[in-house]
């Protein structure tokens, strides 16, 4: 076995480059936890249960887009607290979740995810933290719109999809 330093300094190299993030963290003194987003102040209960907005929110959001564009609902029944919303990004998440840098963006950033929610939905400043996105006209889909309600069905109360 001629070759037995190589095979050592081989493993060592590549048990150091293996480990080197976990070294990195601890010097960088980063504990690598996630960042908890900015509750809203007053508020007792989102929408669904936290653990479910914590690891799902983007699929109900998804099922709420799909709802609406599709079938024209724009109510969602809660199916942790039974309880009514409109099926809104900005009616009803942006209500609570008030700045979009406190509160979504941190923990995006901290995740290395770019949502493309903010490619359509648009609030003002003041409430998304100063980072808004300006629409151009012709660039995607329009819906028509007014105030949250879907100006063709008026108030179609149904509930979203299910999700187990």
């Amino acid at each position: 076995m001629y070759d037995g330093g190589k095979i050592v300094t081989g493993l060592v190299v590549f048990v150091l480059i293996a480990t080197f993030p976990f070294w990195y963290s601890s010097a960088a003194g980063t504990s690598g936890e996630r960042e908890q987003p900015e509750l809203p102040a007053g508020k007792t209960q989102c929408v669904e249960d936290k653990e479910y907005m914590l690891t799902s929110h983007m699929t109900l959001l998804n099922e709420w887009r799909d709802a609406f564009v599709r079938e024209g609902q724009i109510k969602y029944t809660s199916v942790a607290h039974s309880v009514e919303y409109e099926a809104s990004l900005t009616n009803t998440c942006l209500d609570c979740h008030q700045n979009r840098d406190t509160f979504c963006d941190r923990c995006h950033e901290y995740a290395d995810v770019d949502p493309y929610c903010w490619d359509c939905h648009i609030d003002d400043e003041s409430r998304l933290g100063g980072a808004t996105n300006a629409a151009v006209p012709g660039d995607g889909p329009a819906l028509a719109v007014a105030n949250g309600q879907l100006a063709a069905d008026g108030n179609r109360e149904t509930r979203v999809t299910s999700h187990e």
